[in-house]
């Protein structure tokens, strides 16, 4: 606090939220989700950022955007040198004291730039880590080598779940006492009503008589495993004649998926629906909600899904295992699993009484633990104990 005891250190000073140019994805509604909990804590929250939908993302939530150009995607390390030199002096020159880094590049970058400049505070938000989704081999080494060291500028870690959290202090790649779990969150998609099923099925040009398996999120092979998910699908419907597949979402393999299941033979009961407005509202409309994940740090379409009392079933990863209990609001096997998935996917789809029942305990633990007010509440705890540490 102030000498008289009112205004704290931190009210009125901006709260830079650095991403760098991360496309549009289940992180960005936590990054305007921190946003809005800077605002409420007294700051003048900024997010910098390169990406065109992030940045309409952000100003249609009302937030000032910083375009700061020079933090790449991919890894370049000596132009993300540079960038970092270029950042601490544009940080100086604003006078920024709090920064909150998000995803691998924006971490690297960001948290060097604000030590740089001297910035009172600095929060990284891991929401999955880079090495992970590398072979081993000395690229993954080196990657894991930077985080690691990287982690020794930040003054708390923030992790979406308890495992990656826990195995980083295990192994020394964050040190002991700094990581902090804030689950994700997601907005009700059911706060207005519930969509009209058939309508919905409409939208995408699936009859109400079929059974719809329906996977929402990025279009992507590695990390969403969605070749893993085709080829369990192609099993399901050898067993299920009525079944369809709808995968809403873009990606950078929406062509490689088309052609698998063309490959697969199921082209002609497959939408692929690209991007949908409202699509956290289509999971009333699915059978199942399916998300064959090899590696994510918490699904925000799974949470969704959770929220729209939907049968889901995921993958067995760190990202799902804080979100969904086997058996109880879901259900959850091996990733890369084909066989395994197909099977649960089938039994839910002919056993709609269990999967009505999973639902409803999906619900109960979104209402517990993953709605927006959840998040606000640890977000703004983290915060404020690190503000407070920090204080002059």
């Amino acid at each position: 606090m102030s000498a008289g005891g009112g205004q704290r250190w931190y009210e009125g000073l901006e709260a830079v939220q650095v991403v760098g140019h991360s496309a549009y994805g289940g992180g960005v509604p936590v990054i305007l989700a921190c946003m809005r909990v800077t605002a409420e804590l007294g700051m003048h929250p900024v997010l910098l950022a390169t990406h065109p939908d992030v940045i309409a993302a952000a100003e249609t939530a009302g937030y000032e955007v910083w375009r700061f150009p020079g933090i790449v995607r991919e890894p370049r390390p000596v132009r993300d040198l540079f960038a970092a030199l270029r950042l601490s002096v544009a940080l100086r020159r604003r006078d920024v004291r709090i920064v909150h880094t998000h995803t691998s590049k924006g971490g690297l970058v960001g948290r060097l730039a604000a030590r740089l400049a001297g910035c009172r505070v600095v929060i990284h938000h891991t929401h999955g880590f880079y090495h992970a989704a590398l072979p081993p081999g000395p690229r993954r080494w080196a990657m894991r080598t930077l985080e690691t060291l990287f982690a020794r500028l930040d003054d708390a870690q923030v992790f979406v779940n308890s495992g990656q959290a826990a195995e980083a202090e295990r192994e020394g790649v964050v040190p002991r006492g700094r990581s902090r779990v804030v689950f994700n969150s997601a907005a009700d998609p059911l706060a207005a009503g519930v969509p009209e099923r058939a309508a919905t099925r409409a939208r995408l040009g699936v009859s109400e008589g079929a059974a719809l398996i329906g996977t929402v999120g990025r279009v992507a092979f590695e990390a969403k495993g969605l070749d893993d998910g085709a080829r369990a699908v192609a099993l399901v419907m050898e067993r299920v004649p009525s079944a369809w597949w709808a995968v809403v979402g873009k990606g950078e393999d929406e062509r490689r998926l088309a052609d698998l299941v063309r490959e697969l033979r199921i082209a002609d009961r497959t939408v692929l629906a690209g991007h949908v407005d409202g699509a956290a509202g289509l999971h009333p409309a699915f059978d199942v909600t399916f998300a064959p994940s090899r590696r994510e740090g918490q699904s925000v379409a799974v949470i969704e899904a959770m929220a729209c009392s939907a049968a889901i079933v995921a993958t067995r990863i760190a990202g799902t295992a804080d979100l969904i209990e086997d058996g109880v609001g879901g259900v959850v096997v091996e990733a890369g699993d084909a066989e395994a998935m197909a099977r649960e996917l089938v039994r839910l789809l002919e056993d709609a009484r269990l999967a009505a029942s999973l639902g409803q305990a999906a619900r109960l633990r979104y209402e517990h633990l993953f709605t927006p007010e959840a998040f606000a509440n640890r977000m703004r705890e983290v915060y404020l104990e690190i503000l407070e540490a920090k204080a002059p």
